[in-house]
């Protein structure tokens, strides 16, 4: 236990925010979301796992998605190269 419950909700309150501050970057498409995105996910991860002896389950769900949001965001983050007619 690294905190009392009410740190807890802080830090998931932080990166609640910092989630939906990178899901709205990736919407302009420029590499900073893609970044942002790759940051705020690896925090996720991160909090998931530290969040296993609480709830197991939820965590290694939680853990896998944020795993597949990552590879989603480096294999196709780079939007493809544009062919001029």
């Amino acid at each position: 236990m690294f905190s009392s419950l009410k740190g807890w909700g802080w830090i998931a309150l932080i990166l609640g925010v910092i989630q939906i501050l990178a899901g709205m970057s990736l919407f302009s498409g420029r590499m900073f979301g893609i970044w942002f995105g790759l940051v705020a996910a690896s925090l996720a991860a991160i909090d998931a796992l530290l969040d296993i002896p609480a709830y197991p389950l939820w965590s290694v769900a939680m853990f896998g998605l944020s795993v597949w949001i990552i590879y989603g965001l480096v294999a196709y983050g780079e939007s493809a190269p544009r062919v001029r007619a």
